[in-house]
């Protein structure tokens, strides 16, 4: 979810590299009640286990300069409303 304020938008962006989760293949025959509820991550012990970067290299990375992040914290930032609207032409989700 993102939240509006003084020409910035609250953007959260997690690294997810290296997290392996193991999954039940679809259509699988195995049933549910044979599988342990301790093979599979919970959804904290996933996000504790994220290799968070700073937010000012995921920016750089994206082509989002400095001076369009506001930094919340080491991995959180708000992007400016004019970075926004400089790639409203562009494709959706692409940067």
């Amino acid at each position: 979810m993102s939240e509006m304020r003084s020409g910035y938008k609250l953007c959260h962006v997690y690294s997810m590299e290296d997290i392996a989760v193991p999954l039940t293949p679809f259509g699988s025959e195995t049933n549910q009640q044979e599988v342990s509820p301790m093979a599979y991550k919970t959804d904290i012990e996933i996000a504790r286990e994220a290799d968070k970067k700073p937010i000012q290299d995921i920016g750089a990375k994206l082509g989002i300069g400095s001076d369009d992040l506001l930094p919340y914290g080491h991995d959180k930032a708000k992007v400016s409303q004019s970075f926004i609207n400089s790639v409203q032409d562009r494709k959706d989700g692409k940067l």
